[in-house]
């Protein structure tokens, strides 16, 4: 790991979040999924990765509790359609 060689005079910590254990997880997804979206193509491709039949995290897991749960639908990822107007 690089990180601790960057910053040599304080401690650095790092979270593994390989460690989370969701319920619910299918195969077709990533069970520690992670993105960095700094950029907009990033950000994108993370939004994508929510969508179509097998996503890569699948948001609507009714399995694993998240704030917000009477949301649930509400808020559901939706493909980026070009606007018309």
């Amino acid at each position: 790991m690089i990180t601790p060689a960057l910053f040599p005079p304080g401690a650095v910590h790092a979270y593994d979040l390989r460690q989370n254990v969701l319920p619910g997880v299918l195969p077709t997804e990533e069970p520690a999924y992670w993105r960095d979206v700094g950029t907009i193509h990033s950000w994108w491709r993370a939004h994508m990765d929510l969508l179509g039949r097998a996503p890569l995290f699948d948001l609507d897991n009714l399995e694993w509790a998240a704030p917000g749960r009477e949301w649930a639908g509400a808020l559901r990822a939706r493909p980026l359609r070009p606007h018309r107007g």
